[in-house]
C-alpha cells in the first residue's frame, strides 16, 4: 500500500490595513485592531477575507463538512461565493481535508475585471474559467494542533504588547 506524504498547514494573522466594511467575522480583534485570519497549505495561501480558527478546531474533533472560510462582514460563506464545504476525514492520527480549488464559485474574469467575457443566457451561465478541482490534503492531527497553538500564541503575544511577525 502506498504511503501518502503528509502536508503542512500553517495559520497566521495579519493586520488589516484597509477595509471598506467593518470586519466582524473571520478576523481576530486585538486591542481595537483587526487582523485577518489566514491559512497556508504547503506555503500557498488558502481562503478569502474571512476564516474561523474554531472550524479547524472542530475538524480535529470529528469528521464532517465544514465552512471555515466566510464573508468577513456577515460571517456567511455564501456571501463570499463559497457554497461547497471542506470535507474532513479522520484516519488514525491523520486528518484529510478535501478542498475545492478555487474555494469560491465567483468568476474571477467577470466579477473582478468586468470584462464581460462570460455569456449569460437566462439561468444558464457559460464561463471560460476552467472547472474547479477537488484536492485531498493530508496532515497529521498533531501538526494541525501545533499550528493552531502557534497562532493562538501569536495572538496572545500581540494582546500582551508584542507585535505580529507576519
Amino acid at each position: 500500500m502506498k504511503k501518502h506524504e503528509l502536508e503542512t498547514i500553517v495559520f497566521s494573522i495579519k493586520p488589516v490595513t484597509s477595509s471598506p466594511l467593518t470586519t466582524l467575522y473571520g478576523v481576530t480583534e486585538i486591542n481595537g485592531k483587526d487582523y485577518w485570519n489566514q491559512c497556508y497549505i504547503n506555503g500557498e495561501h488558502l481562503g478569502g477575507d474571512g476564516m474561523e480558527f474554531s472550524e479547524f478546531e472542530d475538524m480535529l474533533k470529528k469528521p464532517g463538512d465544514y465552512f471555515p472560510f466566510c464573508c468577513s462582514y456577515c460571517g456567511i460563506p455564501e456571501c463570499s461565493d463559497i457554497f461547497i464545504p471542506i470535507r474532513c476525514f479522520h484516519k488514525a492520527d491523520e486528518i484529510i481535508l478535501v478542498i475545492r480549488e478555487p474555494l469560491t464559485d465567483q468568476c474571477q474574469t467577470c466579477d473582478c475585471f468586468m470584462e464581460k467575457s462570460c455569456k449569460f443566457d437566462y439561468d444558464k451561465f457559460f464561463c471560460s474559467m476552467p472547472p474547479p478541482i477537488y484536492r485531498a490534503h493530508r496532515f497529521s492531527k498533531s501538526q494541525m494542533q501545533d499550528a493552531l497553538q502557534r497562532v493562538y500564541s501569536q495572538i496572545n503575544e500581540i494582546k500582551n504588547g508584542g507585535s505580529s511577525r507576519t
